[in-house]
């Protein structure tokens, strides 16, 4: 859909983690349609409707990866928080003058993907989130394995209860 000037997908709902998600026995006990989505290929959509290029995706999430690296060195030896988004947009930065190799647009965007799903994963804004605290629930069971879609989205969920 390219109704609000840029491309949104519509009518799907990734389940995170398909071992003992609940979400799962309950869209099989439903008869809904799931796919397991394959990890090592899932590519990335941009505002006009086209794959990403994927080896671009590929290096800037190792950059992605690497700060996030950085920044578990820097808080074992800071005592001050920060927000997570000023620390990583700060390591981002230090790598860039290391490497002496600006980022492009489309890298940009391609890290502020990532950057999303990390908001996603934490539930608010960059800015909100503490750099120090930001993983403090990886200690604790969650959901392992593959991704799954539901096709039809959460809707089709409640559609099915409703019944």
């Amino acid at each position: 859909d390219h109704s609000m000037g840029l491309c949104v997908g519509l009518g799907a709902m990734f389940v995170t983690g398909v071992c003992n998600n609940p979400f799962m026995l309950l869209s099989r006990q439903m008869g809904l349609l799931l796919k397991l989505i394959n990890e090592d290929r899932c590519e990335l959509i941009n505002e006009q409707g086209h794959h990403s290029d994927r080896q671009l995706d590929v290096s800037v999430e190792k950059h992605f990866n690497l700060a996030l690296d950085r920044l578990a060195e820097w808080r074992e030896a800071e005592k001050e928080d920060l927000s997570l988004g000023v620390k990583m947009e700060d390591i981002h930065s230090e790598l860039l003058e290391e490497t002496k190799t600006p980022f492009s647009e489309e890298e940009e965007r391609l890290l502020d993907f990532h950057y999303s799903n990390l908001e996603y994963a934490c539930g608010d804004t960059l800015d909100k989130i503490s750099a120090k605290h930001w993983d403090h629930n990886d200690s604790f069971p969650q959901f392992s394995g593959s991704h799954a879609l539901i096709a039809g989205g959460f809707q089709a969920v409640l559609d099915r209860l409703a019944q």
